[in-house]
C-alpha cells in the first residue's frame, strides 16, 4: 500500500463566481465555487492535507483558481490546465425572487475529463489519499467526468483509499433517471454516503424514514 501523504483529496469541478453586489445592478464581486474544491479548502483550512484534482482552462480563470489552491494550502499536483479549454463560470443576481445561478460550463475543461486523463498525477494522488471525496455534480456535469469519476473510485478501493460521497442533486445538470442510476453505483464503490434528507426524497420516492 502506498504512503498516505495527504488526508483527502476531492475530484470534480471548480468555478469562478461572479455575484452581483445589488438587485439591478451591473457590478459583480469575483468569488470561486464548486462543492468539492469547497470541501477541500475547508478541510485545509481545518489542518487536513488537501488536495484537488481537475481540469482549469488555458485562461486567467484557471490562473486564478491554481492560485487559490496555494493560498489555501491545497495540493494542485493532480491538476491540468487545458489550453485550448475554458474554465466554467456562473452568475448569481439578486432579485425579488431571491437568489438566481446562470451556468457558462458546457465544455469547460472539467467537463471533458476522461478515465485517461487519471493516469500520472492525478492517480498518483489518489493512492497516497487516506480519502477520496466526489459528489453528485462530479458525476453530472458530462458523461466523462462521470466515468472518470467512477474509474477514481475504483482506483481508491485499489490503493485502499477511502472513498467519500455527497449526493448533492442537481437536476438540472441530468435527468432524475440517470441520476438515480448513478447515485445508486456510486453508494456501491463509496465508504461514506454524504446525502440530503431532500435529495434522498427526490432520489427513491419516499418520504418517510
Amino acid at each position: 500500500m502506498d504512503r498516505k501523504i495527504f488526508d483527502v483529496v476531492a475530484l470534480g469541478e471548480a468555478m469562478v463566481e461572479f455575484n452581483q453586489t445589488l438587485p439591478g445592478q451591473a457590478q459583480f464581486l469575483q468569488g470561486f465555487g464548486g462543492d468539492t474544491s469547497n470541501a477541500v479548502i475547508a478541510a485545509a483550512r481545518a489542518g487536513a492535507r488537501s488536495a484537488y484534482l481537475t481540469r482549469v482552462g488555458g485562461d486567467t480563470f484557471g490562473h486564478s483558481l491554481l492560485q487559490l489552491w496555494a493560498q489555501e494550502g491545497v495540493n494542485s499536483a493532480g491538476v491540468t490546465t487545458a489550453s485550448a479549454s475554458q474554465t466554467g463560470i456562473y452568475f448569481v443576481t439578486h432579485g425579488a425572487s431571491g437568489h438566481e445561478f446562470h451556468y457558462r460550463r458546457d465544455g469547460s475543461a472539467a467537463s471533458r475529463m476522461t478515465p485517461e486523463w487519471l493516469a500520472g498525477a492525478p492517480a498518483e494522488v489518489i493512492r497516497r489519499s487516506l480519502f477520496l471525496h466526489l459528489s453528485g455534480i462530479s458525476l453530472a456535469i458530462s458523461p466523462g467526468a462521470c466515468d472518470t469519476a467512477f474509474e477514481a473510485m475504483a482506483l481508491a478501493r485499489e490503493a485502499g483509499t477511502q472513498v467519500s460521497f455527497d449526493s448533492n442533486l442537481r437536476l438540472k445538470l441530468w435527468p432524475l433517471a440517470r441520476a438515480q442510476a448513478c447515485t445508486v453505483q456510486a453508494v456501491s464503490m463509496c465508504d461514506i454516503f454524504l446525502p440530503s434528507l431532500e435529495d434522498m426524497v427526490t432520489l427513491t420516492g419516499l418520504s418517510d424514514p
